[in-house]
């Protein structure tokens, strides 16, 4: 992954604030230009721009981007020390998501990274966020950052995750992650977490360890050992979990101070895609750290066999 361009949306809230140190210092490493965009969503800001009266939309319009390239301009020269070309843009849009994955086709974005105000609950499933809108339709890798994960502390990464079934996705995901590594000079653990079955006579349904467990756990590792040999000179680990990925995922995260998850996605589209989600998509909810999301086109989905699986 070339790091070129990078694009930071944002809506000048604390959670964006702390994603954009991080896209700073991304683009500080990597020489690439930062791209600092805002969408103007009307009638997104509450009822400070509100008229008791059917208001004048362009007036409305111009009030917003006035305030926006105000507290624009603010964040750039926060930062002016910084070594960097940054391109500061405003756009206007009934909804933010599609404008950020617009504005990244246009202008050749290699990475975009965003904050996500982490909602919880029925509302987050409903509803979604922006963040999780632009993981799954855009067509460059995203960084999410967790309002909670999103702190001015969060700007180097010394250990990275990387969740392995090795299928394309997660090759890819491995390749970009010795890619930061080597700008970072971090550590990598390849992580692969095994779903126990469910066998009958177990107390509550609950799965009981076997000799098909244990034995698909000593392949996997022999298997994984085998991926961590093409490490390009990063250090790496490997690690074999039982249990739900996306669950194992995120605590073996924590557990360990993990700085960032590289995790490759499938891609999908459609109905599907927005009510099954993904192991991706449930580890960026609640990832304690930022997530690194690489999509392959859904051409390329289609076309690509399903990966054989290395253990029982």
């Amino acid at each position: 992954m070339q790091l070129k361009k990078i694009l930071m949306p944002t809506d000048f809230s604390d959670c964006a604030n702390a994603a954009l140190s991080q896209a700073v210092a991304l683009a500080g490493r990597s020489g690439a230009e930062l791209h600092l965009l805002h969408v103007v969503v009307m009638f997104d800001q509450g009822l400070h721009y509100r008229d008791p009266e059917f208001p004048d939309i362009e007036k409305v319009y111009r009030r917003l981007e006035v305030d926006a390239a105000a507290e624009m301009t603010q964040l750039v020269e926060a930062r002016k020390t910084m070594p960097l070309e940054v391109h500061e843009s405003h756009c206007r849009s009934l909804e933010p998501a599609p404008a950020i994955v617009d504005y990244a086709e246009e202008h050749d974005i290699d990475l975009i990274v965003i904050g996500t105000h982490g909602r919880r609950g029925l509302r987050r499933f409903l509803l979604g966020s922006v963040a999780e809108e632009v993981v799954r339709t855009a067509a460059c890798p995203v960084m999410t950052l967790r309002k909670n994960a999103a702190t001015e502390e969060s700007q180097e990464i010394e250990r990275i995750v990387v969740p392995f079934d090795f299928s394309p996705d997660s090759e890819a995901a491995f390749g970009v992650a010795k890619e930061l590594a080597t700008l970072y000079s971090s550590r990598i653990d390849l992580v692969h977490a095994i779903q126990p079955p469910i066998v009958a006579g177990g107390m509550y349904g609950m799965p009981l360890p076997g000799p098909t467990m244990i034995d698909g756990t000593l392949e996997m590792e022999k298997a994984l050992a085998e991926v961590a040999q093409s490490s390009d000179g990063s250090a790496v680990e490997t690690h074999v979990l039982e249990g739900s990925p996306a669950w194992e995922i995120s605590e073996f995260a924590s557990r360990t101070g993990a700085n960032l998850i590289v995790i490759g996605s499938h891609g999908m589209s459609g109905m599907r895609r927005f009510l099954l989600g993904s192991v991706s998509e449930r580890v960026l909810r609640s990832a304690p750290c930022p997530v690194l999301v690489l999509r392959r086109p859904e051409s390329e989905v289609r076309e690509a066999p399903e990966p054989v699986a290395k253990a029982s």
